[in-house]
Protein backbone atom coordinates (compact mmCIF):
# COMPACT_ATOMS: atom_id res chain seq x y z
CA UNK A 1 0.00 0.00 0.00
CA UNK A 2 2.13 2.85 -1.31
CA UNK A 3 1.67 5.87 -3.50
CA UNK A 4 2.55 5.30 -7.16
CA UNK A 5 6.13 6.28 -7.90
CA UNK A 6 5.82 9.59 -9.71
CA UNK A 7 8.62 11.89 -10.88
CA UNK A 8 8.96 15.05 -8.85
CA UNK A 9 11.95 16.81 -10.45
CA UNK A 10 12.05 18.41 -13.88
CA UNK A 11 14.90 16.10 -14.91
CA UNK A 12 12.96 12.97 -13.96
CA UNK A 13 9.75 14.20 -15.54
CA UNK A 14 11.56 14.87 -18.81
CA UNK A 15 11.92 11.10 -19.32
CA UNK A 16 8.13 10.60 -19.04
CA UNK A 17 7.15 13.07 -21.77
CA UNK A 18 6.52 12.11 -25.37
CA UNK A 19 8.54 13.69 -28.18
CA UNK A 20 5.63 15.98 -29.06
CA UNK A 21 5.18 16.99 -25.41
CA UNK A 22 8.89 17.79 -25.16
CA UNK A 23 8.69 20.03 -28.23
CA UNK A 24 5.58 21.69 -26.84
CA UNK A 25 7.23 22.34 -23.47
CA UNK A 26 10.58 23.50 -24.88
CA UNK A 27 8.90 26.03 -27.17
CA UNK A 28 6.65 27.29 -24.37
CA UNK A 29 9.63 27.62 -22.01
CA UNK A 30 11.61 29.52 -24.64
CA UNK A 31 8.68 31.89 -25.14
CA UNK A 32 8.28 32.32 -21.38
CA UNK A 33 11.96 33.21 -20.98
CA UNK A 34 11.76 35.82 -23.75
CA UNK A 35 8.51 37.27 -22.36
CA UNK A 36 9.95 37.50 -18.83
CA UNK A 37 13.15 39.19 -20.02
CA UNK A 38 11.17 41.65 -22.15
CA UNK A 39 8.64 42.52 -19.43
CA UNK A 40 10.62 45.44 -17.90
CA UNK A 41 10.97 47.05 -21.35
CA UNK A 42 7.25 46.47 -21.99
CA UNK A 43 6.32 48.16 -18.72
CA UNK A 44 8.54 51.11 -19.68
CA UNK A 45 6.61 51.43 -22.94
CA UNK A 46 3.37 51.40 -20.95
CA UNK A 47 4.72 54.11 -18.66
CA UNK A 48 5.61 56.30 -21.64
CA UNK A 49 2.07 55.98 -22.96
CA UNK A 50 0.57 56.93 -19.60
CA UNK A 51 3.13 59.69 -18.99
CA UNK A 52 2.05 61.35 -22.24
CA UNK A 53 -1.46 61.89 -20.86
CA UNK A 54 -2.48 65.26 -19.37
CA UNK A 55 -1.15 65.53 -15.82
CA UNK A 56 -4.53 65.19 -14.08
CA UNK A 57 -5.60 62.15 -16.08
CA UNK A 58 -2.17 60.54 -15.68
CA UNK A 59 -2.26 60.99 -11.90
CA UNK A 60 -5.80 59.61 -11.71
CA UNK A 61 -4.79 56.57 -13.78
CA UNK A 62 -1.70 55.86 -11.69
CA UNK A 63 -3.58 56.39 -8.44
CA UNK A 64 -6.24 53.88 -9.38
CA UNK A 65 -3.56 51.47 -10.60
CA UNK A 66 -2.15 51.53 -7.08
CA UNK A 67 -5.63 51.00 -5.64
CA UNK A 68 -6.18 48.10 -8.04
CA UNK A 69 -2.90 46.54 -6.92
CA UNK A 70 -3.95 46.82 -3.27
CA UNK A 71 -7.38 45.32 -3.91
CA UNK A 72 -5.92 42.36 -5.80
CA UNK A 73 -3.37 41.70 -3.07
CA UNK A 74 -5.98 41.60 -0.29
CA UNK A 75 -8.74 39.84 -2.24
CA UNK A 76 -9.47 36.49 -0.54
CA UNK A 77 -8.48 33.36 -2.42
CA UNK A 78 -11.52 31.90 -4.18
CA UNK A 79 -11.09 28.72 -6.19
CA UNK A 80 -13.69 28.79 -8.96
CA UNK A 81 -13.56 25.06 -9.72
CA UNK A 82 -12.00 23.65 -6.59
CA UNK A 83 -11.76 19.95 -7.46
CA UNK A 84 -10.63 20.77 -10.99
CA UNK A 85 -8.13 23.23 -9.49
CA UNK A 86 -6.67 20.38 -7.43
CA UNK A 87 -6.42 18.20 -10.52
CA UNK A 88 -4.81 21.05 -12.47
CA UNK A 89 -2.19 21.59 -9.75
CA UNK A 90 -1.57 17.83 -9.46
CA UNK A 91 -1.08 17.62 -13.24
CA UNK A 92 1.56 20.32 -12.92
CA UNK A 93 3.22 18.74 -9.88
CA UNK A 94 3.61 15.24 -11.37
CA UNK A 95 3.88 16.53 -14.97
CA UNK A 96 3.47 13.15 -16.67
CA UNK A 97 2.13 14.82 -19.82
CA UNK A 98 1.16 18.25 -21.12
CA UNK A 99 -2.34 19.05 -19.80
CA UNK A 100 -5.14 19.13 -22.35
CA UNK A 101 -5.26 22.95 -22.44
CA UNK A 102 -1.64 23.22 -23.55
CA UNK A 103 1.79 24.14 -22.22
CA UNK A 104 1.41 27.94 -21.83
CA UNK A 105 0.44 28.29 -18.17
CA UNK A 106 1.72 24.77 -17.47
CA UNK A 107 5.37 25.78 -17.84
CA UNK A 108 4.83 28.89 -15.71
CA UNK A 109 3.26 26.88 -12.90
CA UNK A 110 5.79 24.04 -13.20
CA UNK A 111 8.73 26.41 -12.86
CA UNK A 112 7.05 27.95 -9.80
CA UNK A 113 6.64 24.47 -8.30
CA UNK A 114 10.31 23.77 -9.00
CA UNK A 115 11.25 26.80 -6.90
CA UNK A 116 8.65 26.43 -4.13
CA UNK A 117 6.50 23.59 -2.83
CA UNK A 118 3.58 22.52 -5.05
CA UNK A 119 0.43 24.25 -3.81
CA UNK A 120 -2.65 25.61 -5.54
CA UNK A 121 -2.35 28.72 -3.34
CA UNK A 122 1.00 29.39 -5.01
CA UNK A 123 -0.82 29.32 -8.36
CA UNK A 124 -3.36 31.85 -7.08
CA UNK A 125 -0.62 34.16 -5.77
CA UNK A 126 1.18 33.93 -9.11
CA UNK A 127 -2.05 34.89 -10.86
CA UNK A 128 -2.53 37.89 -8.60
CA UNK A 129 0.75 39.31 -9.86
CA UNK A 130 -0.17 38.57 -13.46
CA UNK A 131 -3.37 40.56 -13.00
CA UNK A 132 -1.46 43.37 -11.27
CA UNK A 133 1.16 43.64 -14.03
CA UNK A 134 -1.53 43.58 -16.71
CA UNK A 135 -3.38 46.62 -15.27
CA UNK A 136 -1.05 49.37 -16.59
CA UNK A 137 -0.62 47.53 -19.89
CA UNK A 138 -4.34 47.56 -20.71
CA UNK A 139 -4.55 51.23 -19.77
CA UNK A 140 -1.52 51.98 -21.96
CA UNK A 141 -3.21 50.21 -24.87
CA UNK A 142 -6.29 52.38 -24.47
CA UNK A 143 -4.07 55.47 -24.28
CA UNK A 144 -2.37 54.48 -27.55
CA UNK A 145 -5.78 54.51 -29.28
CA UNK A 146 -5.98 58.28 -28.68
CA UNK A 147 -9.33 58.13 -26.85
CA UNK A 148 -11.40 61.13 -25.73
CA UNK A 149 -9.88 63.11 -22.83
CA UNK A 150 -10.55 61.40 -19.52
CA UNK A 151 -11.20 57.94 -20.99
CA UNK A 152 -8.02 56.40 -19.57
CA UNK A 153 -8.79 57.83 -16.13
CA UNK A 154 -12.29 56.33 -16.17
CA UNK A 155 -10.92 53.02 -17.46
CA UNK A 156 -8.42 53.01 -14.58
CA UNK A 157 -11.00 53.16 -11.81
CA UNK A 158 -13.31 50.71 -13.57
CA UNK A 159 -10.56 48.13 -14.14
CA UNK A 160 -9.14 48.65 -10.66
CA UNK A 161 -12.40 48.36 -8.74
CA UNK A 162 -14.86 46.24 -10.75
CA UNK A 163 -15.75 43.48 -8.25
CA UNK A 164 -15.75 40.70 -10.86
CA UNK A 165 -12.24 41.58 -12.08
CA UNK A 166 -10.87 41.94 -8.54
CA UNK A 167 -12.29 38.59 -7.52
CA UNK A 168 -11.10 36.92 -10.72
CA UNK A 169 -7.52 37.98 -9.98
CA UNK A 170 -7.46 35.81 -6.84
CA UNK A 171 -8.44 32.53 -8.51
CA UNK A 172 -6.83 29.57 -10.23
CA UNK A 173 -8.17 30.75 -13.61
CA UNK A 174 -5.52 29.92 -16.19
CA UNK A 175 -6.76 32.86 -18.26
CA UNK A 176 -4.92 35.36 -16.05
CA UNK A 177 -1.34 34.74 -17.27
CA UNK A 178 -2.44 34.81 -20.95
CA UNK A 179 -4.20 38.15 -20.38
CA UNK A 180 -0.86 39.57 -19.23
CA UNK A 181 0.96 38.05 -22.21
CA UNK A 182 -1.66 39.31 -24.66
CA UNK A 183 -1.54 42.86 -23.27
CA UNK A 184 2.26 42.81 -23.36
CA UNK A 185 2.24 41.47 -26.93
CA UNK A 186 -0.15 44.18 -28.14
CA UNK A 187 1.97 46.92 -26.53
CA UNK A 188 5.06 45.49 -28.25
CA UNK A 189 3.21 45.07 -31.55
CA UNK A 190 2.04 48.68 -31.50
CA UNK A 191 5.49 50.00 -30.65
CA UNK A 192 7.09 47.86 -33.34
CA UNK A 193 4.65 49.11 -35.97
CA UNK A 194 4.90 52.78 -35.00
CA UNK A 195 8.66 52.91 -34.35
CA UNK A 196 9.83 50.53 -37.09
CA UNK A 197 11.85 48.51 -34.56
CA UNK A 198 11.50 44.95 -35.78
CA UNK A 199 12.68 43.34 -32.55
CA UNK A 200 9.42 44.39 -30.88
CA UNK A 201 7.49 42.46 -33.53
CA UNK A 202 9.54 39.38 -32.62
CA UNK A 203 8.80 39.96 -28.93
CA UNK A 204 5.10 40.36 -29.74
CA UNK A 205 5.09 37.05 -31.61
CA UNK A 206 6.62 35.29 -28.57
CA UNK A 207 3.97 36.80 -26.27
CA UNK A 208 1.21 35.81 -28.66
CA UNK A 209 2.65 32.33 -29.17
CA UNK A 210 2.86 31.71 -25.42
CA UNK A 211 -0.71 32.94 -24.90
CA UNK A 212 -1.99 30.80 -27.79
CA UNK A 213 -0.55 27.71 -26.07
CA UNK A 214 -2.46 28.36 -22.84
CA UNK A 215 -6.19 27.93 -23.58
CA UNK A 216 -8.35 26.22 -26.25
CA UNK A 217 -9.88 29.46 -27.52
CA UNK A 218 -6.64 31.44 -27.67
CA UNK A 219 -5.26 30.03 -30.96
CA UNK A 220 -8.22 31.86 -32.49
CA UNK A 221 -8.26 34.87 -30.19
CA UNK A 222 -4.59 35.77 -30.69
CA UNK A 223 -5.00 36.36 -34.47
CA UNK A 224 -8.37 38.06 -33.81
CA UNK A 225 -6.72 40.51 -31.40
CA UNK A 226 -3.86 41.19 -33.81
CA UNK A 227 -6.27 41.91 -36.69
CA UNK A 228 -8.45 44.06 -34.41
CA UNK A 229 -5.42 46.11 -33.36
CA UNK A 230 -4.32 46.59 -36.96
CA UNK A 231 -7.84 47.76 -37.82
CA UNK A 232 -7.80 50.24 -34.93
CA UNK A 233 -4.30 51.57 -35.51
CA UNK A 234 -3.97 51.35 -39.31
CA UNK A 235 -0.15 51.56 -39.31
CA UNK A 236 1.42 53.83 -41.88
CA UNK A 237 3.48 52.85 -43.70
CA UNK A 238 2.37 49.23 -43.76
CA UNK A 239 5.37 46.97 -42.91
CA UNK A 240 6.56 44.89 -45.84
CA UNK A 241 6.39 41.10 -45.90
CA UNK A 242 10.17 40.63 -45.35
CA UNK A 243 9.83 42.50 -42.04
CA UNK A 244 6.85 40.61 -40.66
CA UNK A 245 7.51 37.16 -42.17
CA UNK A 246 9.68 35.90 -39.32
CA UNK A 247 7.37 36.96 -36.44
CA UNK A 248 4.32 35.70 -38.33
CA UNK A 249 5.92 32.30 -38.91
CA UNK A 250 6.88 32.02 -35.22
CA UNK A 251 3.32 32.79 -34.18
CA UNK A 252 1.84 30.46 -36.80
CA UNK A 253 4.09 27.59 -35.68
CA UNK A 254 3.00 28.01 -32.05
CA UNK A 255 -0.66 28.11 -33.05
CA UNK A 256 -0.28 25.03 -35.26
CA UNK A 257 1.37 23.07 -32.45
CA UNK A 258 -1.38 24.06 -30.03
CA UNK A 259 -4.14 23.18 -32.51
CA UNK A 260 -2.63 19.73 -33.04
CA UNK A 261 -2.51 19.22 -29.27
CA UNK A 262 -6.09 20.47 -28.80
CA UNK A 263 -7.50 18.23 -31.55
CA UNK A 264 -6.02 15.20 -29.84
CA UNK A 265 -7.35 16.28 -26.43
CA UNK A 266 -10.80 17.11 -27.88
CA UNK A 267 -11.06 13.71 -29.57
CA UNK A 268 -10.37 12.04 -26.23
CA UNK A 269 -12.92 14.22 -24.40
CA UNK A 270 -15.60 13.63 -27.04
CA UNK A 271 -15.01 9.87 -26.85
CA UNK A 272 -15.52 9.88 -23.07
CA UNK A 273 -18.51 12.26 -23.18
CA UNK A 274 -16.65 15.06 -21.40
CA UNK A 275 -17.14 17.34 -24.45
CA UNK A 276 -20.20 17.44 -26.74
CA UNK A 277 -19.62 16.48 -30.38
CA UNK A 278 -18.66 19.40 -32.60
CA UNK A 279 -20.90 20.25 -35.55
CA UNK A 280 -23.58 22.61 -36.83
CA UNK A 281 -25.86 21.56 -34.00
CA UNK A 282 -23.46 23.29 -31.63
CA UNK A 283 -24.47 26.71 -33.02
CA UNK A 284 -27.69 26.62 -31.01
CA UNK A 285 -25.75 25.75 -27.87
CA UNK A 286 -23.46 28.74 -28.43
CA UNK A 287 -26.42 31.10 -28.85
CA UNK A 288 -28.06 29.72 -25.71
CA UNK A 289 -24.83 30.11 -23.76
CA UNK A 290 -24.41 33.72 -24.91
CA UNK A 291 -27.89 34.52 -23.61
CA UNK A 292 -26.45 33.83 -20.13
CA UNK A 293 -23.22 35.79 -20.76
CA UNK A 294 -21.71 37.63 -17.80
CA UNK A 295 -22.42 41.16 -19.17
CA UNK A 296 -26.13 40.25 -19.26
CA UNK A 297 -26.16 39.17 -15.61
CA UNK A 298 -26.58 42.20 -13.30
CA UNK A 299 -25.40 40.10 -10.35
CA UNK A 300 -22.01 39.75 -12.08
CA UNK A 301 -21.52 42.92 -14.16
CA UNK A 302 -23.02 46.27 -13.06
CA UNK A 303 -25.95 47.23 -15.26
CA UNK A 304 -24.53 50.72 -15.78
CA UNK A 305 -21.13 49.40 -16.89
CA UNK A 306 -22.76 47.05 -19.40
CA UNK A 307 -25.08 49.82 -20.55
CA UNK A 308 -22.34 52.39 -21.06
CA UNK A 309 -20.21 49.78 -22.80
CA UNK A 310 -22.97 49.12 -25.34
CA UNK A 311 -23.83 52.81 -25.64
CA UNK A 312 -20.26 53.54 -26.72
CA UNK A 313 -20.98 52.00 -30.15
CA UNK A 314 -23.56 54.74 -30.74
CA UNK A 315 -21.88 57.81 -29.25
CA UNK A 316 -18.79 59.66 -30.45
CA UNK A 317 -17.20 59.50 -33.88
CA UNK A 318 -13.73 58.14 -33.05
CA UNK A 319 -14.64 56.15 -29.95
CA UNK A 320 -17.65 54.59 -31.69
CA UNK A 321 -15.38 52.75 -34.11
CA UNK A 322 -13.04 51.68 -31.31
CA UNK A 323 -15.97 50.44 -29.21
CA UNK A 324 -17.39 48.42 -32.09
CA UNK A 325 -14.09 46.66 -32.66
CA UNK A 326 -13.56 45.96 -28.95
CA UNK A 327 -17.09 44.66 -28.45
CA UNK A 328 -16.82 42.44 -31.51
CA UNK A 329 -13.67 40.91 -30.06
CA UNK A 330 -15.46 40.49 -26.71
CA UNK A 331 -18.39 38.72 -28.38
CA UNK A 332 -16.07 36.29 -30.17
CA UNK A 333 -14.18 35.69 -26.93
CA UNK A 334 -17.41 34.75 -25.13
CA UNK A 335 -18.68 32.58 -27.97
CA UNK A 336 -15.63 30.31 -28.32
CA UNK A 337 -15.82 28.55 -24.90
CA UNK A 338 -19.63 28.40 -24.98
CA UNK A 339 -19.78 24.71 -25.98
CA UNK A 340 -18.40 23.59 -22.63
CA UNK A 341 -19.35 26.38 -20.25
CA UNK A 342 -20.85 25.38 -16.89
CA UNK A 343 -22.44 28.19 -14.92
CA UNK A 344 -19.69 28.43 -12.25
CA UNK A 345 -17.10 29.02 -15.01
CA UNK A 346 -18.89 32.00 -16.57
CA UNK A 347 -17.19 34.68 -14.41
CA UNK A 348 -13.65 33.45 -15.14
CA UNK A 349 -14.12 32.59 -18.84
CA UNK A 350 -16.01 35.81 -19.57
CA UNK A 351 -13.63 38.02 -17.56
CA UNK A 352 -11.60 38.99 -20.68
CA UNK A 353 -14.79 40.09 -22.44
CA UNK A 354 -15.85 42.03 -19.35
CA UNK A 355 -12.44 43.73 -19.36
CA UNK A 356 -12.96 44.88 -22.96
CA UNK A 357 -16.52 45.95 -22.16
CA UNK A 358 -15.13 48.03 -19.30
CA UNK A 359 -12.79 49.84 -21.67
CA UNK A 360 -15.70 50.70 -23.97
CA UNK A 361 -17.73 51.91 -20.97
CA UNK A 362 -14.89 54.30 -20.15
CA UNK A 363 -15.03 55.61 -23.73
CA UNK A 364 -18.75 56.31 -23.34
CA UNK A 365 -18.39 58.10 -20.01
CA UNK A 366 -15.56 60.23 -21.40
CA UNK A 367 -17.88 61.48 -24.17
CA UNK A 368 -19.95 63.46 -21.65
CA UNK A 369 -18.95 67.10 -21.99
CA UNK A 370 -20.47 68.26 -18.71
CA UNK A 371 -18.82 67.40 -15.39
CA UNK A 372 -22.10 66.67 -13.63
CA UNK A 373 -22.97 64.09 -16.27
CA UNK A 374 -19.65 62.33 -15.74
CA UNK A 375 -20.15 62.39 -11.98
CA UNK A 376 -23.64 60.95 -12.44
CA UNK A 377 -22.30 58.20 -14.69
CA UNK A 378 -19.65 57.27 -12.13
CA UNK A 379 -22.25 57.24 -9.33
CA UNK A 380 -24.53 55.05 -11.44
CA UNK A 381 -21.72 52.55 -12.06
CA UNK A 382 -20.92 52.44 -8.34
CA UNK A 383 -24.56 52.00 -7.30
CA UNK A 384 -25.18 49.19 -9.78
CA UNK A 385 -21.93 47.51 -8.69
CA UNK A 386 -23.26 47.08 -5.15
CA UNK A 387 -25.73 44.30 -6.13
CA UNK A 388 -22.82 42.33 -7.62
CA UNK A 389 -20.98 42.10 -4.30
CA UNK A 390 -23.12 39.31 -2.75
CA UNK A 391 -22.66 37.07 -5.80
CA UNK A 392 -19.00 37.87 -6.38
CA UNK A 393 -17.97 37.65 -2.72
CA UNK A 394 -20.30 34.85 -1.57
CA UNK A 395 -18.98 31.91 0.40
CA UNK A 396 -19.29 28.60 -1.43
CA UNK A 397 -19.15 24.93 -0.51
CA UNK A 398 -16.07 24.70 -2.70
CA UNK A 399 -14.24 27.38 -0.71
CA UNK A 400 -15.24 25.76 2.58
CA UNK A 401 -14.00 22.41 1.25
CA UNK A 402 -10.57 23.86 0.55
CA UNK A 403 -10.31 25.42 4.01
CA UNK A 404 -11.36 22.18 5.71
CA UNK A 405 -8.94 19.99 3.74
CA UNK A 406 -6.05 22.27 4.71
CA UNK A 407 -7.06 22.04 8.38
CA UNK A 408 -7.37 18.26 8.15
CA UNK A 409 -4.01 17.81 6.45
CA UNK A 410 -2.34 20.09 9.03
CA UNK A 411 -3.73 17.85 11.81
CA UNK A 412 -1.97 14.75 10.43
CA UNK A 413 1.40 13.57 11.75
CA UNK A 414 4.27 15.01 9.73
CA UNK A 415 5.53 11.57 8.73
CA UNK A 416 4.65 7.90 8.90
CA UNK A 417 0.86 8.20 8.69
CA UNK A 418 -1.65 6.98 6.12
CA UNK A 419 -4.70 8.91 4.93
CA UNK A 420 -7.68 7.14 3.36
CA UNK A 421 -9.59 9.40 0.97
CA UNK A 422 -12.49 9.09 -1.48
CA UNK A 423 -11.36 8.80 -5.09
CA UNK A 424 -13.01 8.43 -8.48
CA UNK A 425 -12.76 4.62 -8.29
CA UNK A 426 -14.60 4.31 -4.98
CA UNK A 427 -18.28 3.83 -4.18
CA UNK A 428 -20.66 5.34 -4.97
CA UNK A 429 -19.87 5.71 -8.70
CA UNK A 430 -18.87 9.35 -9.22
CA UNK A 431 -20.69 9.84 -12.53
CA UNK A 432 -19.45 13.35 -13.42
CA UNK A 433 -18.58 14.39 -9.88
CA UNK A 434 -15.00 15.60 -9.50
CA UNK A 435 -13.11 13.88 -6.67
CA UNK A 436 -9.60 15.25 -7.11
CA UNK A 437 -7.65 15.81 -3.89
CA UNK A 438 -4.65 18.11 -3.29
CA UNK A 439 -2.39 15.11 -2.66
CA UNK A 440 0.69 17.26 -3.34
CA UNK A 441 0.06 18.82 0.10
CA UNK A 442 0.79 15.40 1.64
CA UNK A 443 4.19 15.06 -0.03
CA UNK A 444 7.48 16.64 1.09
CA UNK A 445 8.17 19.37 1.94
CA UNK A 446 4.61 19.81 3.26
CA UNK A 447 4.25 16.37 4.82
CA UNK A 448 5.31 12.79 4.20
CA UNK A 449 1.98 10.98 4.41
CA UNK A 450 0.86 8.00 2.34
CA UNK A 451 -2.45 8.73 0.62
CA UNK A 452 -4.60 5.77 -0.44
CA UNK A 453 -8.16 5.50 -1.71
CA UNK A 454 -10.89 3.34 -0.15
CA UNK A 455 -10.66 0.50 -2.66
CA UNK A 456 -6.88 0.16 -2.48
CA UNK A 457 -6.90 0.19 1.33
CA UNK A 458 -9.50 -2.58 1.49
CA UNK A 459 -7.64 -4.70 -1.05
CA UNK A 460 -4.44 -4.33 0.96
CA UNK A 461 -6.13 -5.91 4.00
CA UNK A 462 -6.74 -2.79 6.11
CA UNK A 463 -3.09 -2.21 7.09
CA UNK A 464 -2.14 0.12 9.94
CA UNK A 465 0.64 2.64 9.39
CA UNK A 466 3.33 3.38 11.97
CA UNK A 467 1.94 6.77 13.01
CA UNK A 468 -1.70 5.94 12.52
CA UNK A 469 -4.26 5.41 9.77
CA UNK A 470 -6.70 8.25 9.24
CA UNK A 471 -9.97 8.56 7.34
CA UNK A 472 -10.92 11.84 5.69
CA UNK A 473 -14.63 12.64 5.52
CA UNK A 474 -14.78 15.89 3.59
CA UNK A 475 -17.17 17.54 1.13
CA UNK A 476 -16.48 14.87 -1.48
CA UNK A 477 -18.18 12.33 0.77
CA UNK A 478 -21.35 14.40 0.43
CA UNK A 479 -21.08 15.30 -3.25
CA UNK A 480 -23.19 13.31 -5.68
CA UNK A 481 -23.83 14.34 -9.26
CA UNK A 482 -27.50 14.71 -10.19
CA UNK A 483 -27.08 11.86 -12.69
CA UNK A 484 -26.35 9.56 -9.77
CA UNK A 485 -29.22 10.65 -7.54
CA UNK A 486 -32.14 9.40 -9.59
CA UNK A 487 -33.85 12.74 -9.09
CA UNK A 488 -33.37 12.87 -5.30
CA UNK A 489 -32.34 16.20 -3.80
CA UNK A 490 -31.46 14.77 -0.39
CA UNK A 491 -28.02 15.48 0.99
CA UNK A 492 -26.60 12.16 2.18
CA UNK A 493 -23.13 10.88 2.96
CA UNK A 494 -21.89 8.59 0.21
CA UNK A 495 -21.96 4.87 0.87
CA UNK A 496 -18.17 4.52 0.65
CA UNK A 497 -17.40 6.99 3.45
CA UNK A 498 -20.36 5.82 5.55
CA UNK A 499 -19.38 2.14 5.35
CA UNK A 500 -15.82 2.81 6.53
CA UNK A 501 -17.07 4.85 9.48
CA UNK A 502 -19.55 2.13 10.41
CA UNK A 503 -17.13 -0.79 10.03
CA UNK A 504 -14.32 0.46 12.28
CA UNK A 505 -13.81 1.98 15.69
CA UNK A 506 -12.36 5.45 15.44
CA UNK A 507 -11.26 8.51 17.37
CA UNK A 508 -12.18 11.96 16.08
CA UNK A 509 -9.15 14.16 15.40
CA UNK A 510 -11.11 17.00 13.80
CA UNK A 511 -14.84 17.48 13.32
CA UNK A 512 -16.75 20.34 11.75
CA UNK A 513 -20.31 21.08 10.75
CA UNK A 514 -20.20 23.03 7.48
CA UNK A 515 -23.18 25.02 6.25
CA UNK A 516 -24.53 24.04 2.83
CA UNK A 517 -24.26 27.28 0.83
CA UNK A 518 -26.27 25.86 -2.04
CA UNK A 519 -25.61 24.02 -5.24
CA UNK A 520 -23.04 24.84 -7.89
CA UNK A 521 -25.11 24.11 -11.01
CA UNK A 522 -23.76 20.55 -11.15
CA UNK A 523 -26.21 19.00 -8.73
CA UNK A 524 -23.50 18.10 -6.23
CA UNK A 525 -24.91 19.17 -2.90
CA UNK A 526 -28.65 18.62 -2.61
CA UNK A 527 -30.77 20.75 -0.29
CA UNK A 528 -29.66 19.63 3.17
CA UNK A 529 -28.73 22.38 5.67
CA UNK A 530 -25.19 21.23 6.50
CA UNK A 531 -22.44 18.64 6.09
CA UNK A 532 -20.75 16.70 8.89
CA UNK A 533 -17.03 16.73 8.14
CA UNK A 534 -14.21 15.07 10.01
CA UNK A 535 -10.76 13.54 10.22
CA UNK A 536 -10.82 10.25 12.12
CA UNK A 537 -8.04 8.01 13.40
CA UNK A 538 -9.04 4.40 12.86
CA UNK A 539 -8.47 2.10 15.85
CA UNK A 540 -7.37 -1.03 14.01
Amino acid sequence: MTDPVLPTTLAAQWTWWSTLDRAHILIAMAFLLVVALALPATLRLAWRSLAALPATERNVALGFCLLGIALRLVAPERLVMIFSAYRQAEDVAVAIAVPKYGAGTFVLHRLAFAVAAADHSLVVDLHRWCAILALPLWLALLARLQPPPGAVGHAAWLLACLPLLVRDAATESNMLPPLLWLAAGLVQLDHGLTSGRVRYLWLASCCGGLAAMARPELPIMVPVLVVAWLVLRRPQPVPGWPIVAGPVLILAAAIALQVEHLLSAAASDIATGALPPLGWGAVGDVVAALSAAAPLQPQLVPVAVAGFGLWAVLDGVHSRRTARVLLTVALVWMALPALDLPEPSIPRLHAPAVLLLTLTAALAIAQFSRLWLRIGAVALCVLTALPTLPQVCADTNENDADLFVRRAFAALPATGACLIYLSAGDLPPPHKTQRAQPLYLLRPPHRDVTAVDHTTWRRAGHPQCANGTFLLVDHRCWAAHANGRNGSTATMMGVGCQSLLSAHRWTAVLEQRAVNHGDNAYGYWGDGPAFALGLYRLNL
